[in-house]
């Protein structure tokens, strides 16, 4: 499978059959200690962190999820390479759910915030899904903080906003109370996986965590991706940091054309890898071809130190 996209390669990875297990030929999910940190602007972070190299490493999760979610890939970092922080956005996971702030641009604050926090002057910056959107913000707002960009099955900000179709609607406002959103999660959660790779562990695992966000989060920055404006492409000439675009072959969010904006508009675009067997999530469904990828791109650019 070769795509014509404008990139230096696109590469296929390789990806083994059959579904994910908790233990066996694809990596189990670790629980990982969650620590927390407050920012200068008074939001409780949550995060999790591994390693103990000397290259940071800043995980961003998507649309209703958190740092979980980077569960299976995280313990697949060499550890005397990077250090890896996977964080909870506000509203999401075990970080502070302010009423307000529940949009890009304060995420994007809340991600340069972090990294003060941190003490991290530069980080490579990986984002999932809703992660990988806003992290073409960040980069934007923040170029000489990102020292290499990964965007993993991300909506193409400079592509027009889908604006808020019936079915969104409905799922906006269907999130209430507790049993109100486990059904919602219930009801769109499997679309995040390529069916052949779905089980209830999974299911049960990631409509858990979904369960811990915000309604206010979860109604504001659905409304944020569906109508956002759009990211003018000149603009993204301006991204200089190597890029690393990945998708799963059977993404039911990320078509095909929302791959090529991105890969088109970014010239410092290195590799587009598709990861088989895989839908909208191949960092919990193929584990260890999403990091090999990864881990090939990193080996392949100037990252630098914190």
């Amino acid at each position: 499978m070769m795509l014509q996209l404008h990139a230096d390669a696109v590469v296929v990875m390789a990806a083994q059959g059959g579904s994910i297990a908790p233990q066996g030929r694809h990596a189990a999910a670790q629980e990982l200690k969650i620590e927390h940190v407050t920012l200068a602007s008074g939001l409780d972070m949550a995060y999790r962190r591994v390693g103990h190299g000397p290259v940071a490493v800043v995980l961003v999760h998507g649309y209703s999820l958190s740092s979980a979610e980077w569960s299976k890939v995280l313990p697949l970092l060499p550890a005397d390479r990077y250090t890896a922080y996977a964080v909870d956005l506000r509203g999401f996971g075990d970080s502070g759910k302010p009423e307000e702030g529940n949009d890009f641009a304060q995420l994007v604050a809340d991600l340069a915030g972090f990294l003060d926090a941190m003490r991290l002057p530069r980080a490579v910056m990986i984002g999932h899904s809703m992660g990988g959107a806003l992290l073409q913000d960040f980069v934007l707002a923040h170029p000489d903080r990102v020292s290499a960009l990964v965007l993993s099955d991300a909506f193409a900000r400079n592509e027009s906003p889908l604006g808020i179709s019936e079915s969104v609607r409905k799922r906006i406002d269907g999130y209430g109370d507790a049993a109100a959103n486990r059904q919602v999660f219930e009801a769109n959660m499997p679309r995040y996986f390529d069916a052949a790779n779905l089980t209830s562990a999974d299911m049960n695992a990631f409509v858990a965590e979904a369960c811990k966000a915000s309604n206010m989060a979860l109604r504001g920055l659905l409304a944020e991706e569906y109508t956002i404006p759009g990211i003018p492409v000149e603009r993204y000439r301006e991204i200089a940091a190597p890029t690393l675009i990945v998708v799963g072959a059977h993404d039911a969010f990320v078509p095909l054309k929302q791959v090529t904006a991105l890969t088109d508009a970014i010239s410092s675009v290195r590799l587009t890898v598709v990861i088989p067997r895989a839908g909208h999530t191949p960092m919990w469904e193929q584990p260890e071809a999403w990091t090999q990828a990864v881990r090939d791109f990193l080996d392949g650019v100037s990252v630098g130190h914190f």
